[in-house]
């Protein structure tokens, strides 16, 4: 029976419409966690992302390496960042449980929330891409497996929580994208597939260029396969449309990157910086354990069966040739073939993104060895699914397991001091901060000779210097003594104060002529007081360069979605319009009940204080972000039942009449209410309660629905708990930036703890509720 059941949830997870919620559900834990703060590159895109906030309709960026420009970046990813971050500011403050801490606080959390959304979409969005890229080689049941591979591809939430390059994954699922459109023109020679591919494309080079690495490698798998299809009479009009392809997903990527293009022009290699994925794994082995195990995971099993797969499927050869040639790749240094194909540039290449084009590239033979296993045992596919899942699961934790991060610095006394009016006009330098570096330059506007986008920097000492930041040469082949240029003449940047965290540093700043001064937090302040203040005039600007950037990328996907929705355009009815609101529904549903485990509250009038003995949550207007869910939810099914006019039942009579007339009882009361305001603030989350209960009755959810996500809640409250009483501290929510329970121990003055007569105290857990009484 187990079997039976375990084998239709495989079908429908990998058959179904069922992978986004998956990918999901799957992708959860890691964003709960706040693990991508452990990440090498977030906050990097955080940083490009706060520049296009602050100054979207420029190209120059004066905060690193005394300015570079941002056309050296791709930008889609960080304004769409940057426009997410705008509402989800507001909401921050609005419901923040005090006041900002510091100047940029809340700004930055919009952008990390706006970054995290956008990871979960393109996480998400990724296994659907599979999909698309892995219906050329394959049919549809080995394409859906190979897309629930893709929920928990280790490569995938390796490079995404681990790594940090949301841009990189977002580029490689639009570039499958793009070369399963450009199949398909080539195989029916449809306008609307070569309109989609070259869109696609657009939005791929928008996005990071550095994934045209791996378009050769798929191109030609895709131009091969087909070309086995293609009798000789029809050569002529496939090389036609292989040509027509290629020339407009060219020209299409050039129109929307020729100022990342004229950038590039007359730029030179800097001299290469030490990165672990560049090394011969066999004589460096420990490099293994994050560019390689971790990458491929349970999928290195395949590769001895995929001999026996290509005999029997001849079709799949020329996709299992790019594979071959990116897995060798993605094996950096440890072969010839970066070397051979780039040149001198093979040093200063990673090749960690190389295993991940690599994986998806062997999916689809993936997808087709289950689908064979599973005609002799479905147990098989199961476990390998279960393996790669877990090896998924192990690899987004791999920064934190690794430590790959120094401990998360207080940044909040530097931002302020570095606020001060007498301080603005000066750069600092930080040593031992890790990526947090990037963190702390989008919270403030003095700058910085150092950064963390290496490519970018035009500073000659830096490019010659064989450093990535300078704040990690501790960690450098170097050593902290190839800071010593760049300590010894600090009037040429304008720097005046270095923060160290890290005790190798202090010995090379005294040596070096600075002075400790005093802590900012936990964390020293060095001065060269001598140093004056280095304005610096940024070049003259080309406005039509800039207006184009600010918009040329936003159209390409507007465009890539349009055309991508241009087949489904006559269908769109009231009924198909009127099901899709429904489909809304059930999913802010879902947000609504999970919301009520998230106490986030906005105050709009706060309690007079005149009756201490009232808590204040009850004589007090409070909007909480379930409210504005439920309210959303209510409002998307009105406009369903307009669409779709029909008879609102309000369930049985005498339970309708006696909460209409408790309703008009609360409301009226307000006439004799001591406090209006609070009356009619209880009287409307009344309406809404009751707008709910007619809207289920309605129309409700399917009992399965209801009783998993109520099941997934508890659930999730029941890990936050253990997690709660092993820890003995709730302070690890602070992340989620919630009201209650607040950072307590069993220490804390008022908190809920189970103590015996010894006088010892065990702290109760709370789950994220105010309350363990509540939980």
């Amino acid at each position: 029976m187990v079997a039976v059941q375990l084998r239709r949830w495989l079908e429908r997870a990998a058959f179904g419409r069922w992978r986004p919620g998956l990918a999901l559900i799957f992708n959860l834990p890691f964003m709960l966690a706040g693990v991508h703060r452990s990440a090498f590159d977030t906050y990097v895109h955080l940083f490009f992302a706060d520049h296009y906030r602050a100054d979207w309709w420029s190209l120059w960026e004066p905060r690193w390496y005394l300015g570079f420009s941002v056309a050296s970046y791709p930008p889609l990813v960080h304004q769409l960042i940057a426009l997410l971050s705008w509402p989800l500011s507001a909401a921050i403050a609005a419901f923040a449980p005090g006041p900002e801490p510091y100047p940029g606080a809340h700004r930055l959390l919009g952008l990390e929330a706006g970054y995290v959304a956008l990871l979960l979409a393109v996480l998400g969005l990724f296994p659907s891409a599979v999909h698309a890229f892995a219906r050329v080689f394959v049919g549809p049941r080995a394409a859906g497996l190979a897309a629930l591979l893709a929920v928990g591809l280790p490569a995938l939430h390796l490079t995404g929580w681990a790594f940090g390059q949301l841009p990189t994954l977002a580029a490689t699922a639009a570039v499958l994208g793009a070369l399963a459109r450009g199949a398909c023109y080539l195989r029916e020679g449809r306008p609307v597939a070569l309109a989609q591919a070259g869109a696609l494309a657009a939005v791929a080079g928008a996005t990071h260029h550095a994934v045209f690495l791996f378009v050769p490698f798929g191109a030609l798998a895709i131009l091969s396969h087909e070309l086995r299809r293609v009798g000789r009479a029809g050569r002529a009009r496939f090389a036609l449309r292989a040509l027509t392809w290629a020339a407009w997903s060219a020209l299409a990527v050039a129109a929307v990157l020729w100022p990342f293009l004229e950038w590039s022009r007359g730029q030179s290699l800097q001299v290469p910086i030490d990165h672990p994925s560049r090394y011969n794994f066999l004589l460096r082995p420990e490099a293994t354990l994050l560019f390689f195990w971790p990458v491929h995971g349970p999928l290195l099993l395949l590769i001895p069966l995929l001999p026996g797969l290509l005999r029997r499927a001849p079709r799949l050869w020329p996709l299992a040739l790019a594979w071959a040639a990116l897995f060798a790749l993605s094996l950096g240094g440890t072969t010839p073939l970066p070397r051979w194909l780039f040149g001198d540039a093979w040093a200063w290449l990673t090749y960690d993104r190389f295993g991940l084009w690599a994986t998806a590239a062997l999916l689809p033979p993936a997808g087709a060895l289950l689908l064979l296993a599973g005609r002799r045992s479905q147990r098989t596919v199961i476990g390998f699914v279960a393996a790669v899942a877990i090896t998924g699961a192990l690899a987004g934790w791999a920064s934190v397991i690794a430590r790959a991060q120094p401990p998360p610095v207080d940044l909040a006394p530097i931002v302020r001091f570095l606020d001060e009016p007498a301080q603005r006009p000066y750069r600092y330098l930080t040593l031992g901060f890790g990526d947090q570096l990037a963190r702390l330059s989008a919270l403030t506007g003095n700058g910085s000779p150092d950064g963390a986008y290496h490519t970018a920097r035009g500073l000659p000492e830096l490019r010659a210097s064989g450093l990535g930041a300078l704040d990690g040469a501790v960690w450098n082949p170097q050593g902290v003594q190839a800071l010593r240029p760049f300590l010894q003449n600090p009037e040429r940047y304008g720097l005046r104060w270095i923060f160290s965290n890290h005790p190798a540093y202090p010995p090379v700043l005294r040596a070096a002529g600075w002075q400790f001064r005093f802590f900012v937090g936990d964390v020293m302040a060095w001065e060269r007081a001598d140093v004056k203040p280095l304005p610096i005039t940024p070049p003259i600007q080309d406005r039509f360069a800039a207006a184009w950037w600010g918009t040329a990328p936003l159209a390409a996907l507007a465009l890539a979605a349009a055309t991508m929705a241009w087949p489904t355009r006559r269908a769109l009815t009231r009924a198909r319009i009127a099901a899709a609101l429904a489909r809304l529904r059930r999913g802010l549903w879902l947000v609504t009940i999970a919301l009520l485990s998230l106490w986030w509250v906005h105050v709009l009038r706060g309690g007079a204080g005149d009756l201490p003995q009232i808590y204040f949550v009850y004589q007090s207007v409070l909007v909480y972000a379930a409210d504005l869910a439920a309210a959303l939810t209510l409002g998307v099914w009105l406009g369903e039942c307009g669409l779709t006019p029909r008879p609102i039942r309000s369930g049985p009579r005498a339970v309708a009449l006696a909460g209409a007339g408790w309703l008009a009882a609360v409301a009226l009361s307000a006439l004799a209410s001591s406090d209006r305001g609070l009356t009619l603030a209880f009287t409307l989350h009344l309406v809404l309660l009751a707008g709910w209960y007619v809207m289920l009755v309605d129309d409700p959810p399917d009992a399965r629905t209801t009783a998993l996500t109520f099941a997934a809640v508890v659930a999730a409250q029941s890990l936050v708990a253990v997690a709660q009483a092993v820890t003995q501290s709730t302070s690890w929510l602070a992340g989620l930036n919630l009201p209650w329970p607040g950072a307590l121990t069993a220490e804390t003055r008022g908190a809920s703890v189970v103590a015996d007569a010894g006088g010892a105290r065990w702290l109760r857990a709370y789950g994220t509720l105010p309350h363990p009484n509540v939980l």
